[in-house]
């Protein structure tokens, strides 16, 4: 293996916050999340999601996964280490009417409500919660 030097490791760290951000922000086009309302989901201010989409500094480790819930996107894609999927909280509205069948266990189908419901509410799927009440 060759030896790189240290500018020749600073570029790749640049390329990969570029092409991160350029992630992020396709990602939050696509879910037309203001970066405000973004900002706001995460608890930090829009000016750093303006850097992280611009590649000018890096995402905090524990923001990484609140970030890819919001955006509806997997960790490992911001990461650059997959291509984008169909979002399972996007699922057709009538997905979530439909009842638990015989495959589907009680806590898998609350976790798909759970997730729909954070879709809809347009809030990250870790603030809602699902309360059963049997009388």
């Amino acid at each position: 293996m060759p030896i790189r030097t240290l500018a020749e490791r600073q570029h790749d760290w640049h390329q990969f916050l570029r092409g991160r951000g350029q992630r992020i922000r396709e990602a939050r086009l696509e879910k037309r999340i203001s970066r405000e309302k973004l900002a706001e989901l995460l608890r930090v201010s829009p000016g750093s999601i303006g850097n992280w989409e611009r590649g000018d500094c890096a995402v905090f480790p524990h923001h990484l996964q609140g970030l890819a819930d919001a955006l509806g996107v997997s960790v490992k894609y911001l990461q650059g280490e997959e291509a984008p999927e169909e979002p399972e909280d996007m699922a057709e509205p009538d997905d979530a009417a439909q009842p638990v069948g015989d495959d589907e266990s009680i806590p898998d189908a609350i976790e798909r409500c759970r997730l729909r419901v954070a879709a809809v509410a347009r809030v990250l799927p870790s603030r809602v919660r699902v309360i059963i009440e049997f009388m």
